[in-house]
């Protein structure tokens, strides 16, 4: 009879099948039992009760150890494997699982260790999670084989949230200020996971300061964690330990492999210890009392905090300008009476933006302890008015409060003499003219001050009453005020515009004016020995030489030691008119200035007139012509430009009443 194809399929399978039982008695021949020592996992074991692994430590591999067992051979040559054998799945009779060789050691007579090798199971053989059978072989010198008993294990590398978890909900808490009546009882909430296992722990940390990384706290636990929201309690102690503050929360969750989910997310919390903030105080801005305007705000605007009761050096001050909030600060260990802070103008003028005229202008202050406020919101009203008339000024300006405005013209000087601003000797004791053009936009009632190297000139003064802008315009500038600034070549002149609705003015860019038209004239030497009534006299004579001395003034403001002196000295006849010089009477003298040591000390030395019967005696002629004047003035270069003090004059009468002709010398 024909043998059918389903007839032969079937016999395929059956010869199949006695194949496969062959090739696996082969593999896994009839193994005996014997009393060997089971292998030592100690040092990578989780849970001895049920073999489950420390899941990190297998991703190197795992180490298993043997210990010696009985009548190990002692003839040299003589030779011992151990195999060690790994399967998958646990087998209470041991019968169905199939075991892999995954590592082997031979030791040969006379070179055993002291201890055996750690056989090794390679990590890609233990790489699925799961249930394992590992078991070794004993092939003695005699080549019988024995066998250790199998030892069930359980391998997990999988953190408790999976493979590619997501970051833990933060820890949940009921209420985020701690206070004194909460410090005793913090109770955070761990939210459910899907993943949950029996073995399940957490681990948790609680500081001040905000590391780079949650990882980087310092924990607590582990503590067990049922398949439920977890709740963690507290120590208080370390919760006073750690003190007031922002306290940020984190915790991560291991199963008992140990393998470890990402840390949570922050959680934050505030802490508060101790006696609350009382007794706050309203807030103070000095400058407020009449408005505050831009010359406030160039002053400089500061908001002051009264201290209040129960303060710690940790507490911040968080003070609102309007609806921003400047710097946060501490109160320190030390603080002052009042805490204050400068409003920094870029907040000042962005709070005021497009208003015009006064806008009222909330202050206020809060008490934060632990980054909660406490003692509620401090606050005051102050009328803030930064509008101005003249070019406008759109935001951002950056220059802002400075009141220069880039808009408005800088305008010219013109001399007497007709240069532009420039001033020389030729244009001394002349008025000067400032000439511009009116600025745009221009309305009537508004005013214009000048200023001549900063000082006011208000007899230039303009109230606008028809002009219109780009108006040339012409104003005096009075030489007083040119003598009153001085001589520079960095002297200023600008105005200011402000109109009868604001406080504020705007200033036009400085002109910068040369100004050398105020003669430099030091002011005059004295005669160190003149009478009560001012005459120079037989008793003015100084020394062997009967010398007139003169005192020159310091003159360090323009000289210093190694710089000369031109001294002169003239004698006139008579005591009234300009005639000519007694003949040979004028004396010149060049004098180098020295320092403090030196004889003529540029802070101030003594000048001699002598000799006198040269210089002072021909002042006498006889008793019907016996009087006559001494002058004397000194000189000196200045920035390249030579000056000559003022005149020193005194009467000169070289006689005495009581003896006839000059004096008796």
């Amino acid at each position: 009879m024909a043998v059918s194809q389903k007839q032969l399929k079937a016999q395929q399978i059956r010869d199949d099948y006695i194949k496969y039982r062959a090739q696996r008695a082969q593999a896994q021949p009839r193994q005996v039992l014997a009393d060997l020592k089971p292998p030592d996992l100690s040092a990578a074991m989780a849970d001895a009760t049920d073999g489950t692994l420390i899941g990190p430590l297998l991703a190197n591999g795992l180490s298993v150890g043997i210990e010696w067992w009985d009548n190990l051979p002692d003839f040299p040559g003589d030779d011992e494997v151990v195999s060690l054998h790994l399967a998958k799945g646990h087998d209470p009779i041991d019968a169905n699982l199939f075991y892999t060789k995954v590592d082997e050691e031979t030791y040969t007579v006379p070179d055993y260790p002291d201890k055996p090798r750690d056989l090794k199971i390679p990590a890609e053989n233990l790489a699925a999670d799961g249930k394992y059978t590992l078991k070794y072989s004993l092939r003695d010198y005699k080549h019988d084989e024995f066998w250790s008993a199998p030892f069930p294990i359980i391998c997990d590398q999988t953190p408790p949230r999976g493979v590619t978890e997501l970051e833990p909900a933060p820890m949940t808490f009921p209420a985020i200020i701690i206070t004194d009546a909460e410090v005793n009882n913090v109770v955070g909430t761990i939210p459910r996971y899907l993943l949950w296992s029996e073995g399940d722990s957490v681990i948790y940390g609680w500081e001040r300061d905000l590391p780079a990384n949650p990882e980087d706290l310092p924990y607590e636990g582990p503590v067990p964690l049922s398949n439920s929201p977890q709740t963690v309690t507290f120590d208080p102690n370390h919760i006073k330990r750690i003190g007031d503050g922002h306290c940020f929360i984190a915790y991560a969750i291991y199963d008992k492999a140990r393998n470890r989910s990402r840390f949570a997310g922050w959680t934050r919390v505030h802490v508060a210890l101790g006696p609350l903030p009382t007794n706050l105080h309203l807030p103070k801005v000095d400058l407020a009392d009449d408005g505050i305007d831009i010359e406030d705000a160039i002053a400089g605007i500061w908001v002051d905090i009264p201290l209040y009761d129960n303060w710690k050096p940790r507490d911040q001050i968080a003070i609102m300008w309007g609806a921003t909030e400047l710097d946060i600060f501490d109160v320190g260990p030390t603080p002052n009476p009042e805490l204050s802070l400068r409003v920094p103008s870029d907040t000042l003028r962005a709070e005021y933006g497009s208003a015009t005229g006064n806008k009222p202008t909330e202050v206020s202050y809060r008490v934060l302890r632990g980054g909660a406020p406490f003692g509620g919101k401090q606050a005051i009203t102050v009328d803030v008015n930064f509008s101005f008339i003249g070019p406008p000024r759109p935001l951002p300006d950056i220059t802002w409060p400075d009141p220069v405005n880039r808009d408005l013209e800088e305008g010219n000087v013109r001399s007497h003499s007709g240069k532009l601003n420039v001033l020389e000797a030729a244009d001394e004791t002349f008025d000067a003219d400032f000439i511009f053009h009116i600025y745009d936009p221009v309305k009537d009632g508004e005013t214009i001050k000048f200023y001549w190297s900063g000082i006011y000139m208000p007899e230039a003064d303009i109230t606008i009453d028809g002009e219109v802008a780009g108006e040339e315009v012409t104003v005096t500038v009075l030489w007083k005020y040119i003598e009153q600034a001085g001589n520079s070549d960095v002297l200023t002149m600008h105005y200011r515009i402000g109109g009868p609705d604001t406080p504020n003015e705007q200033q036009s860019p400085p002109r910068d004016v040369i100004a050398n038209a105020v003669v430099l004239r030091p002011d005059a030497a004295t005669f160190r020995d003149v009478n009560g009534a001012g005459w120079l006299t037989c008793k003015s004579l100084d020394g062997p030489d009967n010398a007139i001395v003169v005192l020159v003034p310091d003159l360090s403001e323009w000289l210093a030691a190694g710089d000369t002196v031109d001294m002169k000295w003239w004698a006139l006849p008579g005591r009234t008119g300009e005639p000519a010089p007694i003949t040979d009477t004028p004396l010149d003298e060049t004098i180098t200035l020295t320092d403090a040591a030196g004889a003529y000390p540029v802070t101030g030395f003594e000048w001699r007139v002598q000799p006198y019967d040269k210089h002072v005696l021909p002042t006498y002629v006889d008793e019907n012509d016996k009087d006559g004047r001494g002058r004397v003035t000194y000189g000196f270069k200045f920035k390249g430009v030579d000056v000559t003090s003022k005149t020193l004059q005194a009467n000169v009468g070289m006689h005495e009443s009581t003896t006839p002709g000059s004096c008796p010398i």
